[in-house]
């Protein structure tokens, strides 16, 4: 009998290993086409990915030449123009209008415009995705947890990230980079967006009302997706009436654990300060040591709690640079227990897959932390208050609200006081799989 095929839109390759599990169940029962754009997706990391799928059942993956190939992040006309015409050939290539059902985590690119907007059939089950906690900056996600107005939250920030800033603010920007983003948004406004449009699809495929507040969202999906309690808050809001259609889901996990002793403990590396270039700037090289001094304090603390831990492997952010790592790992090294063996991670090996040969895991806030504990039932993971608050503020812990993460104030070696204010009138979600909750929607 021939599978029912599903369709998945993906701006970013990376999100693909969260659903390993899910993937390889709904692989068995449907012929699952993914479609990807380029975005910092070098040809050694796209070999990487395409075992990767084709080991789980998948193999029919597409990638759109979003962007310049040569740095994977900016948009020239060679690559607009790309665009349009690689979609020309998966149009021939792929029956669109046949598929029932379809992934995806955006539709704010143009890509993934066209394909939602005007190559599917109206028939077509749109599902939208949220990979990640609330993009919302933490003042905007109080807000948003005191009942202020959905709407206005939404129309003071930019794609859900930062909080637009005032005319005076706009003007304080150094000309040359004015006169560049004119000429960028030219590009997209009306080069990509209307005139090229025009010429392969005889419409326009400008943005929506507030898409570009809301991520993308002006028009709404069938059925909304997230996997993060903030998330989950966030768009039942924003759908309104239809907040029915909005679920918190799980990834599955492939956790065996049953109270075995485990001896190690990982750190997982994340934040602007592993990515930004330290060796000439004395500043970043002092961040970078004092946070390093934090680390190996905590671990020294918690081999006092648990003495059998005897290994800490660091996990590095995969844009983390090599001198940061460097200096990084030479500071915890020279400030761990003699008792503490120190190991580096390959950062491309799935969380899936090794979270449960540790005993805890810890970081700053990220979405890496609710990685780990969704992919282990018997693990401890800790974000702590030291590296997080900098970034995130006092209530750095929003945006993993309500999840399974211990919220660490390692300045005074307990848990965060702070946070027990915001999840006194929480609940508990039940949460079910992923493939499980697709598998029930399209074999309905």
């Amino acid at each position: 009998m021939k599978k029912k095929p599903i369709l998945m839109c993906f701006q970013n390759y990376y999100v693909i290993e969260n659903y390993k599990y899910d993937l390889q169940i709904l692989s068995k029962e449907f012929d699952i086409i993914i479609i990807l754009s380029n975005f910092r997706l070098s040809e050694k990391i796209k070999i990487k990915l395409f075992e990767f799928l084709k080991n789980i059942g998948i193999e029919k993956v597409y990638v759109i030449p979003y962007y310049e190939k040569s740095n994977g992040i900016e948009r020239t006309l060679l690559s607009i123009l790309n665009t349009h015409i690689y979609l020309l050939y998966l149009r021939i290539k792929m029956k669109f209008n046949q598929f029932e059902y379809c992934i995806s985590d955006s539709r704010i690119f143009i890509w993934q415009k066209i394909i939602l907007e005007n190559l599917l059939s109206k028939e077509c089950l749109q599902i939208g995705i949220s990979h990640d906690p609330i993009l919302l900056p933490t003042e905007k996600i109080k807000e948003l947890l005191d009942n202020k107005d959905i709407l206005k939250i939404v129309k003071s920030v930019h794609k859900l990230r930062q909080i637009i800033p005032t005319k005076k603010e706009k003007k304080k920007k150094d000309l040359r980079i004015r006169l560049l983003n004119t000429f960028k948004r030219f590009l997209d406004l009306f080069l990509d967006r209307i005139f090229l449009s025009y010429i392969f699809y005889a419409r326009n495929f400008k943005y929506d009302e507030y898409d570009l507040n809301s991520n993308g969202e002006t028009k709404k999906y069938d059925i909304k997706i997230t996997f993060y309690y903030s998330s989950f808050l966030f768009w039942k809001k924003w759908y309104h009436e239809e907040n029915k259609n909005v679920y918190l889901l799980k990834t599955k996990d492939n956790c065996l654990c049953n109270n075995q002793i485990k001896n190690k403990i990982i750190f997982l590396s994340s934040g602007p300060l592993m990515s930004l270039e330290a060796e000439n700037s004395p500043d970043r090289i002092e961040k970078i040591k004092l946070q390093s001094i934090k680390i190996a304090n905590f671990v020294n603390d918690q081999l006092k709690k648990n003495p059998s831990l005897n290994q800490l492997d660091i996990r590095h952010h995969p844009r983390g640079i090599n001198f940061n790592k460097d200096l990084f790992n030479k500071q915890i090294s020279n400030n761990l227990n003699n008792h503490i063996k120190f190991n580096i991670l390959d950062d491309d090996k799935p969380i899936s897959d090794i979270a449960c040969e540790y005993e805890i895991a810890f970081g700053m806030m990220s979405a890496v932390l609710d990685g780990f504990s969704a992919s282990c039932k018997t693990l401890k993971v800790f974000c702590l208050k030291s590296l997080s608050k900098e970034r995130f503020g006092e209530e750095y812990f929003l945006k993993l609200l309500n999840e399974n993460i211990f919220f660490y104030d390692d300045e005074n070696n307990e848990l965060d006081r702070n946070y027990n204010r915001y999840t006194k009138n929480l609940k508990k979600e039940k949460k079910q799989n992923f493939s499980q909750f697709i598998l029930d929607i399209c074999k309905k």
